[in-house]
């Protein structure tokens, strides 16, 4: 399978993906109810733009990362929100990802589901926290 991943603008921090959904049925907090097959967002965080930001930054790991990664992806979600709302990707019923950022996932208005310890998931946060050391 090819993931169709792409940057949501040039130089943006955040990827989007454009796919159906093909998990159990989802209700929302918002009343929305999420069935397999309706066309949703994943988010994926832009490696490269992050990498390129930890090169370029004083300092080593987290030290010199921007303080302003929150800020930057509160950006792109506003950006992406007036793109949905103007029907650039369809009717899209929901937007979401996975994060080890839950706390600032809340913050941005995201419901958050915790994820099945499952071998994909342990994967995933190796994933996120060697990127988070390098």
């Amino acid at each position: 399978m090819i993931l169709d991943i792409k940057p949501l603008e040039k130089n943006s921090l955040i990827c989007i993906e454009v796919r159906r959904h093909r998990g159990c049925p989802i209700k929302l907090e918002d009343g929305c109810e999420v069935k397999p097959g309706d066309p949703v967002i994943k988010l994926h965080f832009n490696d490269a733009w992050i990498a390129e930001r930890l090169q370029s930054s004083s300092g080593s790991g987290l030290r010199g990362f921007p303080l302003g990664l929150f800020y930057y992806f509160k950006d792109g979600l506003q950006l992406l929100a007036t793109e949905v709302a103007d029907g650039k990707y369809g009717s899209i019923v929901a937007v979401y990802g996975w994060t080890a950022f839950h706390a600032h996932a809340r913050r941005l208005g995201f419901q958050v589901i915790d994820l099945p310890n499952t071998l994909r998931i342990k994967l995933a946060r190796l994933h996120i926290a060697a990127l988070m050391q390098s």
